[in-house]
C-alpha cells in the first residue's frame, strides 16, 4: 500500500520540486537585491559624472565643437542608460508601492528629458547665434 506522502510518491516528488523552486526563487531574489544595492551604491558617482558631462556638453555646444560634442553625447547616453537600468532594478526590489512609483517616474523623466538635452545641445552647436537654441538648452 502506497501513501500519498511516502517517499517516491507523486505528491512527495511534487512537494520536493515545489520546495526546490521556492529555494531557487528565494536565492535569485537575494541575488537581485544584492546586485541592485551594489548598482545603486554607484548611482551617486554616476549621477555626478552625468551632471559634469551635461556642463561639458553645454560648453561644447556653445563652442560649436560638433565632433567632441558627439563623443560627450555618446558618453552621456551611456550614463543615462546605466541610471535607467538601476531604476528598473530598484522598481523590482522596492518594498512599497510609493518607491516603485518613484523609480518609475524617475525612469520616465530621464527617458523624456535626457534625449532632449542632447538634441538641444546639437541644435545650439549647429546654430550658435540662435537665442532660442541657447534658451532651449538652458
Amino acid at each position: 500500500q502506497q501513501y500519498d506522502n511516502a517517499p517516491g510518491s507523486p505528491s512527495s516528488e511534487l512537494e520536493q520540486s515545489v520546495s526546490s523552486v521556492l529555494r531557487a526563487t528565494r536565492d535569485l531574489r537575494q541575488q537581485l537585491v544584492a546586485t541592485t544595492m551594489e548598482q545603486a551604491g554607484d548611482l551617486g558617482q554616476v549621477t555626478k559624472a552625468g551632471q559634469e558631462l551635461v556642463s561639458t556638453i553645454r560648453n561644447l555646444a556653445l563652442a560649436s565643437e560638433i565632433d567632441r560634442l558627439q563623443e560627450s553625447s555618446d558618453r552621456f547616453h551611456e550614463y543615462l542608460e546605466h541610471i535607467l537600468e538601476v531604476c528598473k532594478l530598484l522598481r523590482h526590489i522596492a518594498l512599497s508601492e510609493s518607491l516603485q512609483v518613484s523609480a518609475k517616474f524617475t525612469e520616465i523623466n530621464l527617458r523624456i528629458y535626457g534625449p532632449q538635452v542632447l538634441t538641444a545641445a546639437h541644435t545650439l552647436a549647429r546654430y550658435p547665434t540662435s537665442k532660442i537654441a541657447k534658451e532651449n538648452l538652458e
